[in-house]
């Protein structure tokens, strides 16, 4: 009798365990970020218009915003001031005003690559912090996310469309093309620039751990009380389920590997306390040649937002290890 309660026990868990691993999976695939700015106001203001890439070569359209630096006739200081919130409980406020002598110091083209469950729309105040310093700004879509209506494929099945985008969107801009990705943006960054040669320098914000490890600590996170509920292992049986339903091998998730192989200027960026992230481990990062910051305030999410210690930082990366890399273009 003991032994058949036993079994019926054991098999009974492992029901529970299946049906919440498939819980787990169908929560990953519909995430939604609801990112809200209570406050974004920037002078000099930049215009951001909203577009779609549709190309024969693909079935879906791509869903993107972009905005240009202005030619004022006499420079001026950029200011901004930002306060968001997501559904997730997060909340922060950030502020910078940038010197005269910054705008339009630069040349070039930056493709922003959201987060897992987030927009282009993300990338707003970022955006205009690029226009200033003299940037042209692409914020896209992934698919599956914002406005697509491309089947999800957690950011690793967007490289060949979204190569394919860049080269025909920046193909007469002078200057460097930097993509910038956050959370699951950053796989498809470097994912992008292992099949596109015009890609000169990636910046990395809050880079996701491997997809598993990421699913526990996103957990633990955002839904604490949910997290308590189901074991680990759950958890990264679901993310496993998951990704299989998108055709992603877990290995291809692995953003240091993807580091690795790729032989352009990287700048990460991370907060201290961000466990989804793993920009603070030192000797996971030995080796690997990229400009490490790790913010003690910053959040998973508060790192799409600039403040002067970024301004610092981004623009001294830009000096030292972009610019100084460029080819030099012979004069016609």
């Amino acid at each position: 009798m003991l032994k058949n309660t036993l079994a019926a026990l054991f098999f009974a868990l492992a029901l529970f365990s299946g049906g919440c691993a498939s819980y787990v999976a169908k929560q990953i695939t519909s995430a939604k970020t609801q990112l809200v700015f209570e406050q974004n106001n920037a002078t000099p203001p930049f215009t951001i218009t909203r577009h779609r890439y549709c190309n024969e070569q693909f079935t879906y359209c791509l869903p993107y915003l972009s905005s240009k630096p202005s030619e004022p006739f006499t420079p001026s200081m950029f200011s901004a001031s930002v306060a968001a919130t997501t559904g997730q409980g997060e909340h922060w406020e950030k502020s910078i005003v940038v010197d005269k002598k910054w705008q339009n110091a630069f040349t070039g083209s930056v493709i922003l690559l959201p987060g897992h469950g987030s927009s282009k729309d993300s990338w707003r105040p970022m955006m205009q912090y690029l226009n200033f310093l003299g940037f042209e700004t692409i914020a896209v879509d992934l698919m599956g996310q914002g406005e697509s209506k491309a089947p999800y494929g957690f950011g690793m099945q967007d490289a060949r469309p979204l190569s394919h985008f860049i080269e025909q969107q920046t193909a007469a801009n002078n200057g460097p093309l930097i993509i910038v990705g956050h959370s699951i943006g950053a796989l498809t960054a470097l994912e992008t620039k292992q099949v596109s040669s015009v890609i000169d320098a990636a910046v990395l914000l809050a880079p996701m751990r491997q997809f598993e490890d990421a699913t526990v600590a996103a957990a633990k996170t955002y839904r604490p009380f949910a997290a308590l509920l189901m074991p680990d292992s759950v958890l990264r049986t679901g993310a496993r389920q998951a990704l299989t339903s998108a055709g992603v091998a877990p290995r291809r998730t692995d953003v240091v590997a993807l580091a690795k192989s790729v032989e352009i200027p990287i700048m990460l960026v991370a907060g201290a306390q961000d466990t989804i992230s793993n920009v603070d481990n030192d000797l996971l990062w030995q080796g690997v040649d990229v400009y490490r910051v790790v913010n003690k305030q910053d959040s998973h999410m508060s790192v799409i937002t600039v403040d002067a210690g970024f301004h610092h930082h981004f623009t001294q990366w830009l000096q030292a290890r972009v610019i100084s890399r460029l080819p030099v273009k012979e004069s016609s």
